[in-house]
């Protein structure tokens, strides 16, 4: 038997062993990956969150500011509204 051939490592039980360390670390990469994931939508969703928040807010203050303006503005979109879904004959 040669130096090289002593040092190589068996193939049936390292093996075994090596594929099993493999799947631990892919267990634990896609672990950590989901984790992740899971992080980026939550801040996401808190972002969208205070966004809508500040939306409504806003539109809110404007609608008690200028409430004729509001008023005349759902007309004027009613009536698009209902030129755009109108039986065309």
């Amino acid at each position: 038997m040669t130096e090289a051939s002593k040092r190589e490592t068996p193939r049936n039980g390292g093996g075994a062993e090596s594929a099993a360390g493999m799947a631990e670390r892919a267990k634990d990469q896609a672990a950590e990956a989901v984790t992740r994931v899971q992080d980026g939508f939550d801040e996401a969703v808190a972002k969208g969150s205070e966004e809508l928040k500040r939306l409504s807010d806003n539109s809110t203050k404007f609608v008690r500011d200028n409430p004729g303006l509001a008023v005349a503005g759902a007309v004027g979109l009613g009536v698009l509204i209902g030129l755009a879904i109108r039986p065309r004959h």
